[in-house]
């Protein structure tokens, strides 16, 4: 009989154009984070798939009052096993309904196109390994969960609950964002916060009454600027002034603004500092007048810090890599995905088992075609070889 190995490749060996297909019927279906149908129908395409490997399959909507088609898409294989492993992906993209990268097309060795890396080619070749090793029956006694989410492209406002739940109960996660063109793997992540300021003043005639107004837009102009000079390079701590707006008639002093900034930091330490110093600007500002500022948001992703954990699966996959004669390497990011919110909650895991390639959130994405079956092939193999990491019951 062959080595696992070897029957998953040949498994694998022709499945480049079936990914290649289903990859690209998802991807020609706009799923932006707000584009509620679009989701839904990509969902749908998914389900056909899931639905014929798993035992047990649901639509979980994420919230009591959330519409019928915002619903996480739950998929369970061995759903009695006592060491279990969460599989997680995300339905949507960056890409609005309206945007003009909205199609699929061969490039040489790359397949362009919205979503063809992040993620929905993951969410293949996920799918491609629990064939393959359903198939070849050298799924271990481990249970499985596939989760789909519809809004990890704008924080996982809605799933992030559920993120944290799912992860109490599971042992490890695998996440299928893309990797990078070269192979490499996101090890550290930094965590990310996103906060919106809002600005009062008091509106007047920019003529007659100007000395009488309060502008807004001016408040929010130099709080922005304090903002941005919590930014250190010798930490490593970004704040960025994502957008600032306000105003309406030239000849009005406008009266309400708001600041949208998004604050990325390495450590736990240093998202406690940066949510201090925040707050004391908010302080300072508020005491000195002549506006008043109100902040609303948080860290929504938490650094992800490798752990002895994390560093088990990241040699774990290592291993595998030299076995399957494909080089795997990590490297820490200044990137976040759900990966952060798994690690928050306990959960180590693996976060870039995706395709290779570049250019996401831009009309430049792409994914190389070559790295379909090399990605299945490697999350199946290390999927076999999990249980060596994991401690028995």
């Amino acid at each position: 009989m062959l080595e696992p190995k070897q029957q998953l490749k040949a498994f694998l060996a022709d499945k480049t154009e079936p990914m290649l297909e289903l990859i690209v019927a998802a991807a020609n279906i706009n799923s932006g984070s707000e584009n509620a149908s679009g989701i839904a129908e990509v969902a749908t395409l998914y389900q056909r798939e899931f639905s014929s490997l798993t035992a047990v399959s649901r639509s979980l909507p994420l919230r009591p009052e959330s519409p019928a088609n915002d619903c996480a898409e739950i998929f369970e294989i061995n759903p009695n096993a006592t060491r279990r492993v969460l599989m997680l992906g995300h339905l949507d993209t960056v890409f609005p309904s309206d945007h003009h990268f909205n199609t699929c097309w061969r490039q040489g060795e790359r397949l362009r196109g919205p979503g063809v890396a992040d993620m929905k080619g993951g969410i293949v070749v996920m799918l491609m390994a629990l064939k393959a090793l359903l198939k070849c029956e050298l799924l271990p006694d481990l249970g499985l969960t596939v989760v789909l989410t519809p809004d990890e492209e704008i924080g996982s406002p809605r799933s992030r609950d559920l993120l944290r739940s799912m992860a109490q109960q599971h042992d490890c996660g695998l996440v299928f964002e893309p990797a990078l063109e070269d192979g490499t793997l996101a090890g550290a992540r930094k965590g990310s916060g996103n906060f919106q300021i809002s600005v009062k003043g008091r509106s007047a005639h920019a003529g007659r009454e100007f000395f009488n107004g309060i502008n807004a837009v001016t408040g929010a102009a130099s709080l922005a600027g304090a903002l941005a000079s919590l930014s250190d390079v010798q930490s490593n701590t970004s704040v960025n002034i994502a957008k600032i707006t306000g105003g309406s008639a030239i000849n009005v002093v406008p009266d309400t603004a708001t600041i949208h900034f998004n604050v990325r930091v390495e450590d736990h330490q240093r998202m406690a500092d940066m949510e201090r110093a925040i707050r004391a600007l908010l302080e300072q500002f508020n005491s000195q007048g002549p506006c008043s500022f109100t902040l609303e948001g948080d860290f929504h992703r938490p650094p992800k810090v490798i752990d002895g954990a994390h560093q088990k699966l990241f040699s774990l996959l290592e291993a595998c890599g030299d076995a399957l004669n494909q080089t795997v390497k990590f490297r820490a990011t200044g990137g976040c995905c759900d990966g952060n919110n798994l690690a928050a909650a306990g959960l180590p895991n693996i976060d870039t088992l995706g395709v290779l390639g570049g250019g996401i959130h831009s009309e430049n994405e792409f994914l190389l075609i070559d790295s379909l079956v090399e990605r299945a092939l490697l999350t199946a193999f290390f999927i076999t070889q999990l249980p060596r990491v994991m401690e028995k019951p």
